[in-house]
């Protein structure tokens, strides 16, 4: 049996990631962007804030619920096994647009 742990992405849950190796327990974080979710519908259909956050994200679109969703389906498949301690951004590229006038 195989068990997987999704922690929240925060400093420090790589130290989870360690001391629940020895049991193959993966310990993996998802740091989402801009999605489109009801917490973020207000901002997401108020086109003033659409127009000033979209040029920054090189995808020029928030992203679905379905998206994290299919990430955290493989980090919990055995497709994952041997991936423990990562965060994985999902942000339609935004993180590596900062520095750049994002």
């Amino acid at each position: 049996m195989v068990a997987r742990l999704m922690a929240p992405p925060r400093a420090g849950f790589d130290i989870h990631a360690l001391a629940l190796a020895p049991m193959h327990i993966n310990v993996n974080a998802i740091a989402p962007g801009l999605i489109h979710i009801p917490m973020t519908a207000e901002r997401i259909e108020d086109p003033k804030k659409m127009r000033e956050q979209l040029p920054n994200i090189p995808w020029k679109r928030p992203g679905g619920p379905w998206e994290i969703a299919r990430l955290a389906l493989c980090l919990a498949s055995e497709a994952s096994d041997y991936v423990t301690g990562q965060s994985f951004t999902i942000d339609g590229g935004l993180e590596m647009n900062w520095g750049r006038g994002a």
